[in-house]
């Protein structure tokens, strides 16, 4: 499929609990714009209902990082002037090398391809909000390591993010200043 790049895509991303979903549903409201869920939260929340006390594998996080490819390719195919995403498959790899201590191939692939998908900005959200305990978070006590290997894997990749910290109301409006030609790492020179 050949999704145009006139969309800029900004993404929310970051350890567990750190108010992403929240952002991208806020920026979704404010911009008007379409949001890409989290494919991994409805996935698991799938498994839990279906069977108890699940257990995810390295072949699911395939099935997640191809969906989460799909509903965003979706979503760009209407050539939105924005589209926000509640994560990435930035998380789909970090989730990899913490659970199973590596990145499978076909996954490192996957995250290339979603790379050409549009102009992308990530939201690094700010681990120092109240942990909210589910069944599918699992590092409480690591948040602050998890957001230091999100910020060094946007900084190896070389990937345009933002830091997103504060009250709900202060991150919806870092992350709006994004989108002013000023604010904008798309449109500096």
């Amino acid at each position: 499929m050949t999704t145009p790049l006139a969309s800029h895509l900004l993404i929310t991303t970051g350890p567990e609990s750190c108010g992403k979903t929240t952002l991208a549903t806020a920026l979704g409201q404010a911009l008007g714009a379409p949001v890409v869920a989290e494919v991994a939260r409805e996935f698991l929340d799938a498994r839990f209902h279906a069977e108890g006390h699940y257990r995810y594998s390295e072949g699911d996080l395939l099935t997640i990082a191809r969906e989460q490819l799909a509903r965003e390719q979706a979503a760009l195919a209407s050539n939105p002037a924005v589209l926000v995403c509640d994560t990435d498959l930035l998380v789909l790899l970090v989730w990899s090398e913490v659970r199973f201590g590596r990145v499978a191939p076909a996954l490192q692939s996957l995250f290339a391809e979603s790379l050409v998908q549009g102009r992308r900005t990530y939201l690094l959200c700010d681990h120092r909000i109240p942990w909210i305990a589910d069944p599918q978070r699992e590092h409480p006590h690591q948040r602050p390591q998890l957001f230091d290997r999100y910020r060094q894997e946007l900084d190896a990749r070389d990937l345009d993010y933002a830091f997103s910290s504060g009250t709900e109301e202060q991150r919806l409006q870092q992350a709006l200043m994004l989108l002013q030609p000023a604010g904008c790492p798309c449109c500096r020179d």
